[in-house]
């Protein structure tokens, strides 16, 4: 290793080994793995105006030459590179900072992560348990301290395979910390051949208020109903042809006796979640 000042070898010394390579940045005036981003103690007075790194030695020649000028377009030599005198903007990326993370609860440009559902959903201030879902029956909870559930505004929907059937709204009486019993006006439908059937409850503001907009969802519940379905209709195996797939994005064709193209489409939750963002 040589240490050179304006073109004058100042100090050098040999150095056997390999170079370690770990999840540390490259530094120069610091070590990364012992001076972290608040490390409080002192680091290299030096001043930087460029900073070029090679994947092999440079002969004493090429560092005069360098020390003359820095190359034209020292990319094309240099592994890593960074003049600190000049700008160039290639483009717009997001950067999670030094010492930063990639999990959280939105991105940089305040896109929803998917843990912010799970932030919302898991205390939520009222709990629905089923108890005779067929019945409609359900058990309420307040899970609020000191909020009667009067507050929120109970909205309740019998879905099939993601369509409303029947609902209706109603606003519950609930103390804090304590339950009651609520039994929906459920129609029984005509059950449809393998159809799923799921009762879904959602408590919203029924007046705007400080910290959101009339009609904000505040909590959610939703349980499949357990009506005896009839099956669809039954193939015989035997009279089936073997089955191709073939993947052209964003569509599938699935061959056998005849063709047919399917386009993938979001399931209502997805669909659902993105309204209610």
């Amino acid at each position: 290793m040589s240490l050179y000042l304006d073109g004058n070898l100042l100090a050098k010394e040999a150095f056997a080994g390999h170079i370690q390579n770990d999840r540390y940045p490259v530094n120069l005036g610091k070590n990364a793995e012992t001076q972290g981003q608040n490390y409080a103690g002192e680091l290299s007075n030096a001043i930087l105006d460029e900073v070029q790194i090679y994947d092999q030695a440079l002969s004493e020649d090429q560092i005069q030459q360098l020390m003359k000028g820095p190359s034209a377009n020292p990319s094309e030599e240099a592994v890593l590179w960074l003049r600190f005198e000049t700008i160039e903007e290639d483009g717009e990326f997001y950067s999670v900072g030094i010492g930063a993370r990639t999990y959280g609860l939105v991105w940089p440009d305040r896109r929803v992560q998917p843990e912010l559902w799970q932030v919302k959903k898991t205390p939520q201030p009222a709990k629905v348990d089923p108890v005779d879902l067929i019945a409609g029956k359900v058990k309420i909870t307040n899970r609020h301290n000191f909020t009667n559930l009067r507050e929120l505004q109970l909205t309740w929907s019998l879905l099939e395979d993601g369509s409303q059937l029947q609902g209706g709204s109603t606003i519950v009486d609930v103390e804090p910390r304590e339950s009651k019993f609520l039994e929906v006006p459920l129609q029984m439908p005509a059950l449809k051949p393998a159809a799923e059937y799921r009762l879904r409850f959602n408590w919203t503001l029924p007046e705007e208020t400080l910290w959101a907009e009339k009609g904000h969802e505040v909590a959610w519940d939703e349980f499949e109903i357990p009506y005896d379905v009839p099956g669809g209709p039954r193939l015989s195996i035997g009279s089936l042809s073997a089955l191709s797939l073939k993947e052209s994005d964003p569509k599938y064709l699935i061959s056998g006796g005849d063709e047919s193209e399917c386009t993938p489409t979001e399931p209502p939750w997805l669909a659902w979640a993105a309204n209610s963002a």
